[in-house]
């Protein structure tokens, strides 16, 4: 899962190498979130819809250019080869329950161009892991779905960069942080930050999301929408809007 501080913590722990004069000596960008590099990795759903029927197919794709956005800088980067890995799930929550949403529909993705391993999991829902691919300048990853059980559904996607640092490992990110680049700033590493293109539909599903806040992370989902989430999740980790969350239903 991508792990956010809040925004108290990422004021409290700036990087101490350098002090603010210096730091923007060197990085002059002025800074949303942080002084770590917010990497956007956008996610299109295809069809992009609110209801789909049993038997419809839907098409998770990442697949953006080298020339990556930095969401607390607000400019881009080109980054190559970066080691994008990213963590899949879908949750079906009907009832007061939640189900494993893969071992009730059809998941196809191609595991050799993707090198892809599936995780069975009891405490959150399985997973789909594996790599992004790096051809022409352009980062690929993709999925598809075969709906075969309505329900109330949740997709989430991190990287696996960012759950070992919510699972307290993340010196096993060191190579990933050595990765450098033109423009890169000193003493910054990497938010992975999964963003879902157009309408995720939050509002529609707010018992589903708040049933997975509640039940599943234990208070540990947040928004960096507060104006309009504040009064629905608190100042966890998980922040839903990077760590692709698109709501969804199925429906016979």
């Amino acid at each position: 899962m991508k792990y956010l501080p809040i925004l108290l913590i990422f004021i409290s722990c700036q990087n101490t190498f350098l002090n603010k004069e210096e730091y923007y000596e060197v990085c002059p960008y002025e800074l949303k979130y942080g002084r770590s590099h917010y990497l956007e990795v956008p996610i299109t759903i295809t069809p992009h819809q609110k209801t789909y029927s049993v038997g419809d197919t839907m098409n998770v794709k990442m697949f953006f250019s080298d020339s990556i956005y930095d969401l607390s800088r607000q400019t881009n980067f080109k980054i190559e080869n970066f080691p994008f890995e990213p963590a899949n799930q879908l949750y079906r929550i009907e009832e007061d329950a939640w189900q494993s949403g893969y071992r009730l529909n059809e998941l196809i993705v191609d595991e050799e161009r993707y090198n892809t391993r599936y995780n069975f999991q009891s405490r959150v829902s399985d997973d789909m892991r594996g790599f992004t691919v790096y051809e022409n300048g352009f980062y690929h990853f993709e999925y598809n779905l075969v709906f075969n059980t309505p329900g109330n559904y949740i997709i989430m996607t991190s990287d696996q960069y960012e759950f070992l640092i919510g699972t307290g490992l993340g010196e096993l990110n060191e190579e990933t942080n050595a990765i450098e680049f033109e423009g890169r700033c000193p003493d910054s590493n990497f938010y992975i930050c999964s963003v879902i293109e157009g309408d995720p539909h939050y509002n529609d599903f707010i018992d589903e999301l708040l049933y997975l806040e509640n039940e599943v992370y234990r208070g540990k989902l947040t928004s960096i929408d507060r104006e309009n989430y504040d009064e629905f999740f608190g100042s966890g980790g998980v922040a839903i809007e990077w760590n692709g969350v698109f709501c969804f239903e199925v429906v016979d």
